[in-house]
């Protein structure tokens, strides 16, 4: 999935000890184009520095949502796979003419 819209704040780079390493993230408050807001994880350490997110950017978010459960509840997790420039749509119609065409044999004889 993807969504459009502004960084609005950047939070700290985290860094997490598991037994099989380190792990690097980082997360940043986003805004839509319709102003929801949203908390993102970037989850790991390659993406983080290739990123280099700033508030204000505005970019285009790829994104897979992932569920945990923990204690009996569950918690969704938005996490990034890809920042990219602005996707920006036009009405792709406006440009299509549309031209009259023959009858075909079978709809003359109707």
């Amino acid at each position: 999935m993807y969504v459009t819209g502004t960084i609005t704040q950047v939070l700290p780079i985290l860094k997490h000890q598991t037994p099989n390493g380190t792990i690097v993230s980082q997360s940043f408050i986003f805004r839509d184009d319709r102003g929801n807001d949203a908390l993102f994880v970037i989850p790991d350490e390659k993406r983080v520095r290739l990123y280099n997110i700033n508030v204000g950017d505005k970019v285009t978010v790829h994104f897979n949502i992932v569920a945990k459960e923990r204690n009996g509840a569950w918690y969704n997790n938005l996490y990034v796979w890809k920042i990219g420039e602005p996707r920006i749509y036009t009405n792709v119609m406006k440009d299509i003419k549309l031209t009259p065409t023959k009858k075909r044999e079978w709809e003359k004889r109707s």
